[in-house]
């Protein structure tokens, strides 16, 4: 944003929308930091720096963030740009991706998945159990890193791995022992 006088009311207003959310702790901005650094060069941009408090969660209040902030951006129209960013937010947004990433997957090779094991298996009961087995191993896994979470950091791509690493063990399972079964059987 331009912090002309022109774009006093929207960056205040920004910093004022922000110092009302509950999580918030404090908002400073150009002004009321009396910093030269919070504007650039030229002093067409400018940020407000947010103090969120340490019981906030980037899964839950940068959303409402971003809900604040675009409801003063409407209110101001489309002369200036805004964006929130930081740890809270690129947190969230990489959060999102993996969670949408792994739905995506699962949507795309789950069918897939129990088409080829139909055709290794040719009965659809014994197509299905492989898959049922991996979603209870992923059940399973989850409820274990949700455990160790509360005591060691786990990074968001465990969600991924489980998955991946569920439904592989329980379809390589069954396919080794439904192979050793036509063995013994021959």
């Amino acid at each position: 944003a331009d912090p002309t006088p022109t774009c006093n009311p929207h960056v205040d207003s920004i910093t004022a929308t922000l110092g009302r959310l509950p999580f918030v702790i404090q908002t400073l901005n150009w002004r009321n930091a009396d910093d030269a650094s919070f504007r650039s060069r030229d002093g067409r941009i400018t940020f407000v720096l947010v103090g969120l408090s340490a019981d906030s969660s980037a899964t839950s209040d940068t959303p409402k963030l971003r809900a604040a902030v675009a409801a003063v951006q409407r209110r101001f129209g489309s002369d200036f740009q805004t964006y929130v960013t930081g740890d809270p937010a690129f947190d969230y947004d990489i959060r999102t991706i993996a969670a949408d990433d792994s739905r995506r997957m699962e949507q795309r090779l789950i069918p897939g998945t129990i088409l080829l094991l139909l055709v290794a298996f040719s009965a659809l009961v014994a197509a299905v159990v492989p898959i049922t087995v991996g979603y209870i191993a992923i059940t399973v896994s989850l409820g274990l890193v949700s455990l160790a979470a509360a005591v060691i950091p786990m990074s968001i791509f465990v969600l991924n791995l489980t998955t991946m690493i569920g439904l592989g063990v329980g379809i390589d399972y069954s396919l080794l022992v439904v192979t050793r079964f036509r063995e013994e059987l021959e």
